[in-house]
């Protein structure tokens, strides 16, 4: 029983010592896997995401492109005579090592018909743009269409989340 107890206690540690940390601000790309219409979706309903590319931390891939995630909708607002339709969805759970793990993220969101407008990270003064902090552009306005009074997020869309807290694995 002790020689049972004590290798459970090592393999705790061991497990405790090689937990790691994808820090706040950290950029996750993502292709949306399925159409998310806000006449179907409701606040909280969840969709199915898949990563694009490798995520790397200290040259180990932690989250392999193509991983699972799931986002959920946050807000939806059908367009009316005075406003234009609006959608926000939120990264809530990603497959890091091949393991479910919650995030927190800054919600994105779209609004009306497509929209490729106010972008997120460093600001470009000369275009007016921001790029992330490896250059690439990013957008914290999510493409969409309408569909009468609603939006649409079409499959195969992109979207760029930002972490609001530390991811620990």
């Amino acid at each position: 029983m002790f020689k049972l107890m004590s290798t459970l206690s090592l393999l705790l540690f061991i497990s405790i010592g090689q937990a790691a940390t994808i820090p706040a601000g950290t950029e996750i790309k993502v292709r949306v896997a399925e159409t998310v219409n806000s006449q179907m979706k409701r606040v909280g309903s969840q969709f199915k995401l898949l990563t694009e590319g490798d995520f790397q931390i200290n040259n180990k891939i932690v989250i392999k492109n193509g991983s699972k995630a799931f986002a959920k909708v946050s807000k939806i607002k059908p367009a009316t005579k005075s406003s234009e339709a609006e959608i926000e969805v939120t990264l809530t759970q990603l497959y890091i090592n091949r393991k479910a793990t919650s995030v927190s993220t800054f919600p994105q969101g779209g609004k009306g018909t497509l929209n490729y407008t106010t972008e997120l990270g460093t600001k470009n003064l000369d275009r007016d743009e921001i790029t992330s902090s490896t250059g690439e552009p990013i957008s914290n306005t999510i493409p969409v269409s309408n569909s009468g009074n609603y939006v649409e997020i079409n499959k195969g869309t992109i979207i760029y989340f930002i972490t609001s807290k530390d991811i620990t694995y």
